[in-house]
């Protein structure tokens, strides 16, 4: 057996052993320089601050500070937060092709989840599968 990680059947190359160290999304926490010190100390992936999706949209330009990573940082996933499937899937839209993450983590509250009917749900889920490069996409 490899040393890559397996979830779910799938491999997943950018784990350096059995036993992953994922760094989560923390607001006002996970900035680059607390990013390049875990990092350093082993984590395999990272991930950004969560930026709202109104708020790129509104106001990309200010937000843009939640989401910016160095190269060193990768893999790298960017969580996105909000309430309107499409204004989340616009905002991830912008995300994607502006800052090209590895992975787009999406924080869709359980109330809005619990709200929809799930042919709804599938949509949301395919809205964002949508914007990733290539349309690939990988659900643990």
């Amino acid at each position: 057996m490899s040393n890559h990680a397996k979830l779910s059947g799938m491999s997943l190359p950018w784990f350096q052993n059995n036993f992953p160290l994922i760094l989560a999304p923390m607001a006002g926490v996970t900035d680059p320089i607390f990013r390049t010190l875990c990092k350093e100390a082993g984590a395999d992936v990272m991930e950004t601050e969560f930026v709202s999706a109104e708020g790129v949209l509104q106001a990309w330009h200010r937000n843009r500070r939640y989401v910016e990573f160095e190269q060193k940082h990768r893999p790298l996933g960017i969580q996105i937060f909000g309430s309107v499937p499409e204004h989340a899937a616009a905002a991830a839209g912008i995300i994607v092709d502006a800052m090209h993450p590895d992975f787009l983590d999406i924080n869709a509250t359980r109330l809005m989840v619990e709200a929809m009917e799930e042919s709804e749900s599938d949509l949301l889920i395919a809205h964002y599968c949508s914007v990733m490069p290539g349309g690939k996409t990988q659900v643990f």
